[in-house]
């Protein structure tokens, strides 16, 4: 890292991919070098955007463009190779969620990781949206409080789910999100889980449509979500997401069925996002932005990301728990972190 300047590779020119490199090029301290995808037409139009290198995968990066940092946002069940390529090559890394579809890799990566000195930062962006922070924070200022409750209702379009690469599941693509927002916010540990699902929509054989999830918590209490990706086509970009979490004192509640934006022709209506990815003024904002800014801002001052690797392990090990209750209709008790 010369002059201060982090060199940054984004492996992924999807959408998340793509966000994450106009949102990285605008930010001081640090410059995207290269763009890798295996298609090529992708990486080529999003380098060209923003004045970087295009390569066809990590091994071409990293043999062509030195880097001190990546940003991995690929398919779900693509993690463990790219990664584990860029912490033996000494990388700073931010992975997107979930950090892998497998307990058993995200436990690879998580030893291979112990063995770099390195930032290894998660994209559970939850914990950089205004209204979980505002939550979070109330709850960790309080004294004496205890959270009884907590519920989830998550629901997202059918085509959302249509288009989803093989491997990607309704648990570890969309309910991971709530999982590590929990953890995020009440402080409590996953200690039981019992889940249920259905898959009954046609040529969508083994992603489940919908999941319903009870967990104990390690305070006794219970969380529940219920999640689908089932939905009418014409809510748009929208998710129909609410979360109510009750404490002995008080009630909190978080909406996210759209961003308080509404738009309306004769294709129906759309909901402009202007929290997570959002131009404001020629500048690449959000909350994705936050998150970026963040990893940047650990690169250089040392600091323990808000979300690591390890919140990523835990995160798939109740997914995991989830998908073995969906399997065997038992209750499963998550593995931990020793």
């Amino acid at each position: 890292m010369r002059d201060g300047i982090v060199k940054i590779g984004v492996i992924g020119a999807g959408v998340f991919g793509s966000r994450h490199a106009l949102v990285l090029a605008g930010i001081p301290r640090c410059t995207v070098v290269a763009v890798a995808d295996t298609d090529h037409e992708k990486a080529q139009r999003l380098a060209m955007e923003i004045g970087a290198a295009a390569c066809a995968n990590i091994r071409d990066l990293l043999e062509k463009c030195p880097v001190d940092a990546l940003v991995i946002a690929l398919p779900d069940a693509l993690h463990l190779d790219v990664t584990l390529a860029g912490i033996r090559a000494g990388c700073h890394i931010l992975l997107e969620k979930p950090m892998t579809t497998s307990l058993a890799d995200a436990s690879f990566l998580l030893e291979a990781a112990k063995q770099q000195d390195r930032v290894f930062m998660m994209g559970h962006i939850m914990r950089f949206d205004p209204r979980y922070i505002a939550v979070a924070d109330s709850l960790q200022d309080a004294v004496g409080e205890v959270v009884l409750n907590v519920s989830v209702r998550k629901g997202l379009a059918l085509g959302s789910a249509l288009h989803q690469f093989p491997g990607t599941s309704l648990v570890h693509h969309v309910a991971v999100h709530d999982i590590d927002a929990l953890r995020y916010m009440t402080g409590l540990e996953v200690s039981g889980v019992y889940a249920c699902a259905t898959q009954q929509v046609p040529d969508r054989e083994g992603m489940y449509d919908h999941v319903a999830v009870i967990c104990k918590l390690s305070n006794g209490s219970l969380f529940s979500i219920n999640a689908g990706w089932v939905l009418p086509d014409s809510i748009g970009g929208a998710m129909d997401v609410n979360w109510n979490i009750v404490t002995s004192r008080r009630s909190f509640y978080i909406d996210l069925q759209n961003g308080g934006v509404r738009i309306a022709d004769g294709n129906g209506f759309h909901f402009p996002d202007g929290f997570r990815y959002q131009q404001r003024h020629g500048v690449h904002a959000g909350f994705i932005r936050d998150m970026d800014e963040h990893f940047i801002d650990c690169i250089h001052s040392g600091k323990t990301p808000v979300a690591n690797f390890a919140d990523g392990w835990t995160a798939v090990s109740i997914c995991d728990s989830i998908l073995k209750s969906i399997k065997t209709g038992t209750t499963q008790v998550p593995q931990s972190l020793i």
